[in-house]
């Protein structure tokens, strides 16, 4: 899993500061773009993506989990929006994932 912003700079005062909040990069975290075949995971890319995302150790250890809009924004544009929620659809009713604080936050489950 690689992190996106959040590189350091180093101001005339010699103090390195956060540039800006680093976000997750599910596009590129390990697996590949395709579930290992003993998983027979529905869905293809888009789903798989989104299953990594959700299962990620940072929102496995939240109980809010991750939104829609951040997973939308985590994944890079890689996915539509129709595909994001056939997705999630299909691992809410596979098992993979539940809502947490509203219909628009997820997390895994842990289930592989």
């Amino acid at each position: 899993l690689q992190m996106r912003g959040g590189s350091a700079a180093s101001p005339a005062n010699g103090k390195r500061v956060m540039a800006s909040a680093p976000q997750a990069d599910y596009a590129s975290a390990p697996g590949g773009d395709n579930p290992p075949p003993d998983m027979n995971l529905r869905g293809g890319a888009p789903t798989w993506a989104t299953y990594k995302a959700f299962h990620a150790d940072h929102v496995m250890a939240q109980d809010v989990g991750l939104g829609f809009t951040d997973l939308a924004k985590s994944l890079g544009g890689r996915f539509t929006q129709d595909q994001l929620r056939e997705a999630v659809q299909i691992l809410q009713e596979d098992g993979y994932i539940y809502t947490t604080i509203d219909d628009n936050h997820f997390k895994g489950t842990g289930s592989t």
